[in-house]
């Protein structure tokens, strides 16, 4: 007689399966479990046997799950294995023996009447990944944020059976360095934060790649702690910063096809919830833009303008209306128009500073918001600058489809220390660039003390 098919042979396979092996009677009561299901579980078979399989069911299961094994048995389909195919796949959470919630996925397959079984077969796997998965759809279709998300990613990544931690780390252009954003176990984020100098992750490689700690970083930190292997793989994200998944291992000689398929999936998914992450940075950029001329609409420069009003100093509004914008917009048309407002735009940008806020607030009215002075003298005097610049660079005729159109300002000026009322100041402003209009045009409201 072979081993195959010696009855000790088939015990010891059922016994040692990697996979959690349940045995229940149509009470619900266990009759069996493998040493998987015990190690699951944490309850050995003596244990076990006798007790209800759906008292390990989450309370917030239990009740549907109860109902759909009552449904089952009831039926038949679980009396005999020649009366169909195991049935469709359960996804719900039980309770291990530290009292955990674990989620696991379990299909059944019939053996009630069997006299050599005597109840449902199940075969019960861990569902860690499916869980950590669902919940990454969910936050991409809630609008989660990025490192939640990714935290997420690494938690998938590092789920049993394999043992490694995992941690996805993002480059700081302004150092160069690395920091830790998400990661599956505590115990690998001082090693990791504690490099410095080149490391294998400084490239966005495509393919997991498998280094040995003893020679990243000085002191091999890593190593130190205690971790044999290292593999990681960037997230393709230069526009994020530069995004890598790093994962460990302190187990000798330790296979490198699970921890390469994990890195895999993680670069997979992280490309899609950072195409996201672009994607809803470019819709809000969008929202705070004018998509006439480009520079920032109402929404954008009061979200702008609200920090300088708020911090140290004084902040200053310069508001700006165009000056024989209406006939030329009469004469040529209002496509004729919109092409010398974006012209304005480009103009008003040119002559205003990198960290200086502009955005058009109206048809032909624009705001400018100068960076924050130290005090009223101060501010006073950049927005006056600022000011005749505009008038300068707009002084000049602007040219659209060979037809030269002259325009220029009337601009108003308020000032005001801070903490000042944004309103406040875009109002006084406002009534300045009317007296300057009142006046003739191609001026500045107040005139200088």
């Amino acid at each position: 007689m072979g081993a195959d098919s010696s009855p000790d042979f088939h015990r010891a396979v059922l016994d040692r399966s990697p996979m959690p092996l349940v045995v229940v009677d149509e009470a619900g009561l266990v009759v069996y479990g493998n040493l998987a299901m015990v190690e699951l579980t944490g309850m050995s078979l003596e244990e076990a046997r006798g007790t209800s399989m759906l008292d390990r069911v989450h309370p917030d299961d239990r009740d549907w799950v109860t109902e759909a094994f009552i449904e089952l048995v009831s039926g038949g389909a679980a009396g005999h294995f020649d009366q169909g195919s195991a049935w469709a796949t359960l996804l719900f959470r039980m309770i291990d023996g530290n009292g955990r919630a674990v989620p696991i996925e379990v299909t059944g397959s019939g053996g009630v009447l069997d006299p050599e079984v005597g109840g449902v077969i199940y075969d019960v796997r861990p569902a860690w990944a499916q869980d950590l998965l669902g919940r990454i759809l969910e936050g991409l279709a809630t609008g989660a944020p990025l490192d939640e998300l990714l935290r997420l990613i690494v938690m998938m990544a590092a789920v049993p059976p394999l043992e490694f931690d995992a941690a996805v780390l993002r480059r700081d252009d302004r150092t160069g360095r690395h920091r830790v954003v998400a990661t599956s176990h505590p115990s690998f984020v001082a090693p990791l934060a504690a490099l410095s100098g080149p490391v294998p992750w400084d490239r966005d490689v495509a393919q997991p790649t498998r280094h040995d700690p003893r020679t990243i970083g000085p002191g091999a930190p890593l190593a130190t702690a205690g971790y044999c292997d290292v593999w990681h793989v960037g997230a393709g994200d230069a526009e994020h910063g530069g995004h890598s998944f790093v994962a460990g291992t302190r187990l000798l000689d330790a296979t490198a096809v699970g921890a390469v398929n994990r890195l895999h999936r993680a670069r997979q998914l992280a490309s899609v919830v950072l195409q996201r992450a672009r994607a809803d940075e470019e819709l809000a950029r969008a929202a705070l833009r004018d998509p006439l001329t480009g520079v920032l609409n109402r929404l954008g420069l009061v979200e702008g303008a609200l920090v300088r009003c708020e911090g140290p100093g004084a902040c200053a509004a310069i508001y700006l209306d165009l000056d024989g914008f209406k006939p030329v917009n009469d004469r040529y048309g209002h496509a004729f128009g919109d092409d010398v407002l974006h012209a304005v735009a480009g103009r008003l940008r040119s002559a205003t500073r990198s960290d200086d806020l502009v955005g058009r607030v109206g048809g032909d009215e624009f705001v400018i918001v100068p960076a924050a002075g130290v005090d009223l003298a101060a501010a006073e005097a950049s927005a006056r600058t600022s000011a005749a610049r505009v008038l300068e660079v707009l002084g000049r005729p602007i040219i659209v489809d060979r037809i030269a159109v002259d325009v220029g300002a009337s601009i108003g000026l308020a000032v005001a220390p801070t903490p000042a009322s944004l309103d406040d100041l875009l109002a006084a402003a406002d009534r300045q660039m009317y007296e300057a209009k009142r006046a003739g045009g191609g001026t500045v409201r107040p005139e200088p003390r």
